[in-house]
C-alpha cells in the first residue's frame, strides 16, 4: 500500500535535529508497521496468540489514544504516570498521539523533554506511538522535524487487531486542510500544499482499498466540537475540517474519527453514520469559560483512553490522571446494535 505520493519529498530527511544526529536524538523504537499489515504478522499462529479475553499476555488488540500533551510540567507527568501503571494492569501496545505533542512551538531542543522521557518505561517495553502533528507542533516550521524524530512519515496507515477483526488507522496531518495554518506554520507553502494535495489522494485510495473491518482515521482538529461556540476561529476550522473529510468518511464507510485540539473530553457521538471523539486533554486543561460548560458528556479533566478491540467492535475507557474511570463504551461494528455509552461521573 502505497503511503505518500512519490511527488513528495521530505526536505528535512537527514537533517540533524540539533548538534547530535537524528539517530540520537530519535526514541529507540521498534520499526513500525506502516502500511505493511498486522504488527505480530510474524507470530507463527496468529489464531492462537490472539484472544479476545483479558490476559496479561496477550495484549496486540489494545491501544491507548492521547492528545495534547507536550507541556513538559507535572500534568503531563500524571498523565504518563497513569499510563505506565494501566500499561500493567491491562497491557497495550500501541498508542495513538493526537498532536499537539511540544508546546508551545514545536522546538526540536524539547523533543527529549516531551516526547520521550516521559514515555519512556512504555517504550522500554516495547509500546509503539503513533503520532500526527497538532497546531503547535508545526507553528514555527518544525513539523518535519518532529516527523523524523519520531520516527513516522507525514500521513500513514497500520493495522491492529487479530485476523478476521482487523482495524485499520489512518493518521493524517489536519494541519494540511486549513490554508491559514500552511500559510503561518509550515516552513515551506508551495511544499505544503502539494503535501496536501498528496495527503488527500493517498486518503481517498487507501479508504476505497481498505478490507479492514473497522476504519478509524484520527488527526489534529475535530470536525466538530463544543469549542466551536467558545474559541475564536474553532467553527471555521471545523467546518474546513468536515468539509474535507466528511464525505470520504461516509462515503467508504468510517467507523471512528479520533481528535485532539480542545483541551477536554468529549465522549463519542455519532455524526452521519461516523461516531467522533475528543480526546485533548493529555497535559492541558480548558478553563471554565474555554470549551463550553461540563456535562452531556463534555468533561474536563486531564486523561488518556484505554481501547480494546473485540469481536463487537472498540471498547473504551477514559482514566483520569487520578487512575480514575470517567467514561467508558462501545464503539460498534457496522451492522451491529448501537453503541452503548455511559459514564462514570
Amino acid at each position: 500500500m502505497t503511503l505518500v505520493s512519490p511527488m513528495y519529498q521530505n526536505p528535512y530527511a537527514g537533517f540533524p535535529l540539533n548538534s547530535g544526529s537524528q539517530g540520537q536524538m530519535r526514541p529507540s523504537l521498534p520499526a513500525l508497521p506502516i502500511g505493511l499489515g498486522s504488527p505480530v504478522a510474524s507470530v507463527a499462529s496468529p489464531a492462537s496468540y490472539y484472544s479476545f479475553l483479558p490476559s496479561r499476555q496477550k495484549a496486540p488488540y489494545r491501544f491507548a489514544v492521547m492528545g495534547d500533551a507536550g507541556t513538559g510540567d507535572l500534568n503531563q507527568a500524571l498523565v504518563a504516570r497513569q499510563m505506565s501503571f494501566w500499561h500493567q494492569v491491562m497491557p497495550y501496545n500501541s498508542v495513538m498521539v493526537l498532536g499537539d505533542n511540544v508546546y508551545k512551538n514545536g522546538e526540536p531542543a524539547l523533543f527529549p523533554e516531551r516526547i520521550t522521557r516521559p514515555y519512556q518505561d512504555l517504550q522500554r517495553q516495547g509500546v509503539r506511538f503513533f503520532p500526527v502533528l497538532g497546531n503547535h507542533d508545526v507553528k514555527k516550521g518544525f513539523g518535519d522535524w518532529q516527523l523524523a524524530y519520531w520516527g513516522v512519515p507525514p500521513f500513514y496507515n497500520f493495522k491492529l487487531g487479530p485476523p478476521g477483526f482487523e482495524v485499520e488507522f489512518w493518521a493524517i496531518d489536519t494541519n494540511l486542510l486549513i490554508p491559514q495554518s500552511i500559510l503561518e506554520g509550515q516552513g515551506n507553502p508551495a511544499l505544503a500544499r502539494q503535501k496536501a494535495a498528496c495527503q488527500m489522494a493517498w486518503l481517498t485510495q487507501s479508504l476505497a482499498q481498505s478490507t479492514a473491518s473497522m476504519k478509524v482515521v484520527y488527526g489534529h482538529h475535530p470536525m466538530a466540537s463544543t469549542g466551536a461556540n467558545t474559541k475564536s476561529g474553532r467553527a471555521f476550522e471545523q467546518q474546513l475540517v468536515a468539509s474535507q473529510l466528511g464525505p470520504l468518511f461516509s462515503r467508504y464507510g468510517v467507523d471512528l474519527y479520533m481528535a485532539g485540539h480542545e483541551h477536554h473530553y468529549e465522549k463519542p457521538a455519532l455524526v452521519s453514520g461516523t461516531y467522533h471523539l475528543v480526546s485533548g486533554a493529555g497535559g492541558k486543561v480548558d478553563s471554565a469559560k474555554r470549551g463550553g460548560p461540563e456535562g452531556n458528556g463534555l468533561m474536563k479533566q486531564l486523561h488518556f483512553m484505554l481501547f480494546e478491540i473485540t469481536s463487537q467492535g472498540l471498547t473504551y475507557r477514559t482514566i483520569s490522571s487520578d487512575g480514575k474511570f470517567i467514561d467508558c463504551g462501545k464503539i460498534p461494528r457496522k451492522g451491529m446494535p448501537g453503541a452503548q455509552l455511559y459514564a462514570y461521573a
